[in-house]
């Protein structure tokens, strides 16, 4: 019966480390997107629905880590597609809250 248990709480306990490290590889940082091109600022920043500037992005990146939302601790990324951006009437701007954190940096 101990060998039992023995092998009973091994098994649990492989069970448990494989559950949390699943669950932990399920939380994605988060990500948004920008596109020059096809982007809207009026959209959610996603894949399939960019923002347009590279300002909205950093507005918005601002309010997720400021505002106590929890941010991974790999930290936030803003994926720009290539292209040219018209900087001209609306300048960027970056400051160092715009940077993140040790450990959870904005990339």
């Amino acid at each position: 019966a101990p060998f039992t248990s023995t092998i009973a709480m091994k098994l649990l306990h492989l069970i448990f480390l494989l559950a949390t490290i699943l669950w932990r590889e399920s939380i994605a940082r988060p990500q948004f997107f920008v596109d020059g091109e096809k982007g809207n600022d009026a959209n959610l920043g996603s894949l399939t629905e960019p923002f347009k500037t590279i300002t909205r992005a950093r507005d918005v990146v601002r309010i997720v880590t400021q505002n106590g939302t929890k941010v991974p601790f790999d930290g936030v990324v803003v994926n720009v597609r290539g292209g040219i951006y018209d900087m001209t009437s609306l300048p960027l701007e970056l400051g160092k809250e715009d940077s993140g954190a040790r450990g959870s940096p904005v990339e």
